[in-house]
């Protein structure tokens, strides 16, 4: 009677082992879900954007000596994140509008 008391405990202790990963993804992804779709995130987003513009706006503007001294300067993950940046904005808003300086 013992052994089986055991064996049941073993099994639902594996059950909740195997089935938790799937519940912690499931909370992850309705978290990401209700910060998408949320009227203080779209909020956010826009005042986010605000400040991006102007910014984005100087650095298109620079001269290319200017922006070539600006990456000579970043650390390996500025640098990683300009040039990720610079991906998704050719890739994502310009299409096949982007064409190199």
């Amino acid at each position: 009677d013992v052994d089986e008391d055991v064996e049941q405990r073993i099994a639902a202790a594996a059950i909740a082992v195997n089935i938790t990963p799937v519940i912690v993804a499931l909370a992850l992804f309705a978290q990401l879900v209700h910060q998408h779709t949320h009227p203080k995130s779209h909020q956010t987003r826009v005042q986010t954007v605000k400040k991006l513009t102007p910014a984005m706006l100087l650095f298109a503007n620079a001269p290319e000596e200017e922006i070539q001294s600006f990456m000579g300067k970043l650390d390996e993950w500025g640098y990683f994140h300009v040039i990720s940046a610079l991906h998704v904005i050719s890739t994502e808003f310009c299409g096949e509008r982007y064409k190199a300086r």
